[in-house]
């Protein structure tokens, strides 16, 4: 009866497109690693006399008591990075994700273990640039 906290995670929203981890993810099959929020959840069950519909029943949210959107922007400074262990001419980007708001870095090259941006990083309404 009384109302309780729960922390809701699922996979990332920028790798949902036919993945299969992702959909266990989002099922919760498996641990998601992506926050999604919280909900404030209460349940009273009662015995109906009558076997319910099948589906979603509408319980009628006006607009004014649905949760605001929020627009995030997203800004690092992002510097060096050591000890990468990956294959001799392969390149790295960091990308930093907030719900569908995400900003990412250039790639660049890993020379012995390291890598150097010196970049300033910052998410561009929601607009996600792969060719960075």
């Amino acid at each position: 009866d009384k109302p309780k906290l729960y922390s809701l995670y699922g996979a990332s929203f920028n790798y949902q497109n036919n993945k299969k981890i992702a959909k266990k993810m989002n099922n919760g099959f498996i641990s998601g690693s992506t926050f999604r929020g919280q909900c404030l959840l209460s349940i009273n069950l009662t015995k109906q006399q009558q076997r319910p519909k099948k589906g979603i029943v509408d319980i009628g949210i006006t607009n004014d008591l649905r949760p605001k959107m929020t627009l995030y922007l997203i800004k690092f400074d992002l510097y060096e990075a050591c000890e990468i262990y990956l294959p001799k001419n392969k390149s790295i980007y960091i990308e930093i994700n907030i719900g569908n708001f995400s900003a990412k870095s250039r790639k660049v090259k890993i020379k012995d273990g390291r890598c150097e941006w010196y970049q300033v990083i910052v998410s561009n309404d929601n607009n996600h640039d792969d060719d960075n």
